[in-house]
């Protein structure tokens, strides 16, 4: 992938004491509308700074899970068969934010269980995403 292709996603990361810069392909693919429906948000209610942040965690979350063995999944390409993948992923976030790892929950019939694992996201979704290996 050529440089002039790649720039660098806002917001940063801090991970432990390293800043990680997420990267992302400049295309015509548009994020943020597409997150805004999923979420029932086609007022913009929700800044747009808050949707690039919840697809910026799905996106690193899909790529760290597609590249667990590389020294710095981030700066792997991304693959746009793991667009609407990772709209998902950020749309599960976003339905579970403010529950801080809620463990159980009963109310009017409606139960809701899960931990902090994996940032909230259902295992059927990071299941989809098909970890890539090399021989060394």
């Amino acid at each position: 992938m050529a440089d002039e292709t790649l720039e660098v996603y806002e917001p940063r990361y801090v991970v432990g004491d390293t800043v990680v810069q997420l990267v992302r392909e400049r295309d015509e693919f548009d994020w943020v509308g597409r997150f805004r429906v999923l979420i029932d948000d086609t007022s913009a209610e929700v800044p747009d700074e808050t949707c690039e942040e919840y697809v910026a965690r799905a996106r690193e979350l899909v790529l760290t899970r597609r590249h667990p063995y590389s020294e710095d999944p981030l700066s792997e390409p991304w693959e746009t068969r793991y667009n609407q993948l990772a709209l998902e992923i950020a749309a599960a976030m976003w339905w579970k934010h403010g529950a801080d790892g809620q463990t159980a929950s009963r109310e009017n019939g409606i139960y809701r269980a899960w931990d902090a694992a994996d940032a909230y996201v259902p295992s059927g979704l990071l299941q989809r995403i098909v970890p890539i290996a090399a021989v060394v």
